[in-house]
C-alpha cells in the first residue's frame, strides 16, 4: 500500500492550497457581505475550508510519517516526470490549452454558436475524431440542437 503514498502526498499538498483559496474566498465573501458572520453568506465556505483543511493537513501528516517529506516529494518528482514523458499527458495538455482559447478569447470576440463550431472543429481535428465533413456535421448539428434547446425553448440566455 506504500507504493502510492507519494500520491496521496500530491494529493494532500493540493488540497491544502484548495482550501487556504476557499477560506481566502469565504472571508472575502463575508468581508463584501458586511453582515455578522452567523448570518453571512461566507459562513458556509468558511466552515468547508476549515474543515478540507484539517483533513488535508491531517493527511499530509500520515503520508509523511510512512514515507517521510524529502522522499515523498522526490517521488513526486519522479512521478511527474515519468508522466511528463507520456503521449496522453501530452495529448491532454494540448486539449486543455484548446478549452483555454475557447473559453478566454473564443467566446470573448464571437458569439457562442460560432465559438463553440469552432471550438469543436479545433478539438475533434487534433483528436482526430473522424474525417473532416463528419467533424463539421456534428459541429453544427449538435451546436445548433444546444442553441435551439435551451436558447429559443427554455429561453435560457447563451454566453
Amino acid at each position: 500500500m506504500n507504493e502510492n503514498k507519494h500520491l496521496d502526498l500530491l494529493a494532500s499538498i493540493v488540497l491544502i492550497a484548495v482550501s487556504l483559496f476557499i477560506l481566502i474566498s469565504g472571508y472575502g465573501i463575508h468581508t463584501d457581505s458586511k453582515e455578522h458572520i452567523s448570518v453571512s453568506p461566507g459562513l458556509l465556505p468558511l466552515i468547508l475550508g476549515f474543515a478540507l483543511l484539517l483533513c488535508s493537513i491531517i493527511q499530509a501528516f500520515r503520508c509523511m510519517k510512512d514515507i517521510g517529506l524529502y522522499k515523498g516529494i522526490s517521488q513526486i518528482i519522479d512521478w511527474a516526470r515519468a508522466r511528463a514523458k507520456e503521449e496522453n499527458t501530452k495529448r491532454m495538455l494540448i486539449g486543455t490549452i484548446i478549452l483555454g482559447i475557447y473559453t478566454f478569447i473564443l467566446l470573448s470576440f464571437l458569439p457562442f454558436w460560432l465559438a463553440s463550431i469552432i471550438f469543436m472543429i479545433i478539438l475533434m481535428l487534433y483528436l482526430k475524431a473522424a474525417s473532416l465533413l463528419k467533424i463539421v456535421i456534428i459541429s453544427g448539428t449538435s451546436v445548433g440542437a444546444i442553441v435551439i434547446l435551451f436558447q429559443i425553448l427554455f429561453r435560457v440566455p447563451l454566453p
